[in-house]
């Protein structure tokens, strides 16, 4: 995925969790009948520098790496799981 891919996916999903004023609730409630769960947006902000544990890497060099949070990622583990883009290896991971 293309950061700005992940830019524009990012916008949309917090539009689609913020309150409409022309409908009286957020467009996913009107989808889903259900008050949606905005915790997972509130810790990062796009595109922030986060540090990662990164499995692959053994003693003694650091299981960190650095990376950019770049939004929720949806049905892939738990309700908190994220994309981190991968600045050295340019690619996304959950």
């Amino acid at each position: 995925m293309e950061h700005g891919f992940c830019a524009n996916k990012y916008l949309a999903e917090i539009h689609s969790i913020c309150y409409n004023k022309s409908i009286g609730m957020s467009p996913k409630q009107r989808r889903t009948g259900v008050t949606p769960d905005i915790s997972a947006y509130l810790q990062y902000k796009f595109s922030e520098c986060v540090l990662y544990l990164d499995h692959e890497e053994t003693w003694p060099s650091s299981n960190e790496r650095p990376g950019y949070w770049v939004g929720v990622a949806h049905n892939i583990g738990n309700a908190i799981t994220y994309w981190i883009f991968d600045d050295q290896m340019k690619c996304l991971i959950a």
